[in-house]
């Protein structure tokens, strides 16, 4: 998990360089500034998602559960409907 906007880094390259290591590796981007070009890039990726800032606890719980099936991480966390956040299916659903 790693923000998109870091001081010294972003969030793109670092998602880049686990890709290369370990491109099995689920990742999510959370970014409170979310545009068409970046939904795009990262569906190009599998097992890449986007987490729009501000989140709530439920919602980071259901994108780990979602990210890494079987953490049990949602439990307990609503689904979020289309358009309230997380997308269900995520990034590269």
């Amino acid at each position: 998990m790693t923000d998109l906007h870091m001081p010294g880094r972003d969030g793109l390259a670092l998602t880049e360089e686990v890709r290369a290591r370990w491109p099995e590796m689920p990742v999510i981007i959370v970014s409170g500034l979310i545009t068409d070009d970046l939904s795009a890039r990262l569906r190009a990726w599998s097992n890449v998602s986007l987490l729009p800032k501000p989140f709530s606890e439920a919602q980071l719980r259901l994108a780990i559960e979602q990210a890494v099936p079987g953490t049990n991480a949602g439990a307990g966390a609503a689904p979020l409907r289309q358009g309230q956040g997380l997308d269900p299916k995520g990034v590269s659903g």
